[in-house]
């Protein structure tokens, strides 16, 4: 009787080489990694392992989901993530500007302090705690582990936790401080400070409004422009944009389209668009570099391995743009 063949990846193929010896026809598929097995008793052979394979693996993923620990832990990780994970869409927005973003983080940073709190932990155990009802096991101490000789000083003991509730306390705060410490280091530095103002300056003077320059600017970047002819264009700014004939209020976006919309705005202004230009290439400005290393995957491809820089180049530029050059 005819049978039909089945398809098996090679790492299972391999086991069975090594069971089975040599005896075996390979035939190597002309589209795919996968190879196919003719035979009919290799091929239910290879069906039991591969089925004895998974049960072992769904028992393994059973056994974790029937603890208390994996719960809490999911749990945690829905209250935490799902902030951060807006957050992190919100930031990656194409118009969104550096003062909506500072403010978006300290939003979501003040979510994460507010549940920093042994009231709200209470309130967090005791909801998990009815969840888990007759789907994990009790909570439980796990077993106490001894110290490294490497961090073992001798001259205090280990740290033993009386009951499960503080050793989960101690989970949910240092979850909420690791999350709060990152966004601070990485929304606290200084260069995104002089960005913000920076974009503040630019979007406040384009809309006729009465600010000093940043002593912050004027310190980092006073031998890069004449500060005196960047006051006087920052000045006719709003005429150049009322003129350019661009709707909406003005945003940095705005701002450097009506510049550079005709050869004008750049010979007028020359410093103002040296300072948008600097804006642009300030690394915390945008995250282009980041999509960057994406894109460079999907264009630079293992078959593509003699294109050269300045198609490479024109490729990428094509594909962050959205638009050809």
């Amino acid at each position: 009787a005819t049978t039909e063949p089945v398809v098996w990846c090679s790492s299972e193929l391999s086991l069975l080489k090594r069971q089975n010896g040599s005896a075996q026809r390979w035939h190597p598929h002309s589209h795919s990694h996968p190879v196919r097995i003719t035979k009919r008793h290799s091929g239910e052979k290879a069906h039991q392992l591969v089925l004895s394979k998974d049960i072992s693996c769904a028992r393994g993923i059973l056994a974790a989901l029937n603890k208390f620990s994996t719960f809490f832990g999911l749990h945690l990780k829905l209250m935490c993530l799902s902030p951060t994970e807006q957050l992190s869409r919100s930031l990656q927005t194409v118009n969104i500007s550096l003062q909506d973003a500072q403010k978006a983080v300290a939003v979501t940073r003040n979510f994460i302090q507010r549940k920093r709190s042994d009231h709200v932990f209470e309130e967090f155990y005791r909801k998990v705690m009815e969840d888990s009802q007759d789907l994990t096991d009790a909570p439980v101490l796990p077993r106490q582990q001894k110290r490294h000789a490497k961090l073992d000083t001798g001259r205090e003991p280990a740290h033993t936790f009386q009951n499960s509730v503080d050793y989960y306390r101690r989970q949910y705060f240092e979850v909420l401080d690791l999350l709060d410490g990152e966004l601070e280091r990485r929304f606290e530095q200084r260069d995104l400070h002089v960005a913000a103002a920076l974009e503040h300056m630019i979007v406040s003077l384009a809309e006729r409004e009465t600010i000093p320059f940043p002593s912050s600017i004027v310190g980092l970047y006073k031998s890069d422009f004449d500060i005196d002819a960047l006051r006087a264009q920052l000045d006719m700014l709003p005429d150049v944009i009322q003129t350019s004939g661009i709707e909406g209020g003005p945003t940095i976006a705005s701002v450097a389209s009506a510049v550079n919309a005709t050869p004008v705005g750049k010979n007028l202004l020359p410093e103002v668009h040296k300072l948008l230009k600097l804006f642009y290439t300030i690394p915390v400005s945008t995250a282009s570099a980041e999509r960057c290393f994406s894109s460079l995957r999907r264009i630079k491809t293992y078959l593509r391995s003699t294109m050269t820089q300045k198609r490479l180049n024109s490729l990428m530029l094509t594909a962050e743009r959205k638009t050809p050059h």
